[in-house]
């Protein structure tokens, strides 16, 4: 008997600063059982190595895309506020068949 695939997603978290967005982003990542992608620790880990922090979007993205393309759900923890970056996220996830939620 096959399992069922589970259909993989993408959540972007939003809100101001300080709302509780990476305690959410933690929680919901343990229990959806998705990969939880914090630019927020990608900018300091680029600040410790004296790397220019601006890099931390292009990583994240990258990063995000592997995820995605080995098939897993993700959890973004940045702020997706900007209509720019909806858009852009609504066209990532039809083209990994991907259900997102803000």
């Amino acid at each position: 008997m096959r399992t069922p695939r589970r259909r993989q997603f993408i959540i972007a978290m939003i809100g101001p600063i300080a709302a509780g967005k990476t305690y959410v982003a933690r929680i919901l990542a343990e229990r959806l059982g998705a990969l939880h992608l914090r630019t927020d620790d990608i900018r300091a880990r680029l600040a410790r190595r004296g790397q220019p922090i601006s890099r931390a979007i292009a990583i994240s993205d990258r990063r995000r895309d592997r995820i995605l393309q080995r098939g897993q759900a993700v959890i973004l923890d940045f702020d997706a506020v900007h209509a720019k970056k909806q858009r852009e996220l609504k066209a990532l996830a039809r083209r990994y068949g991907a259900r997102l939620f803000f």
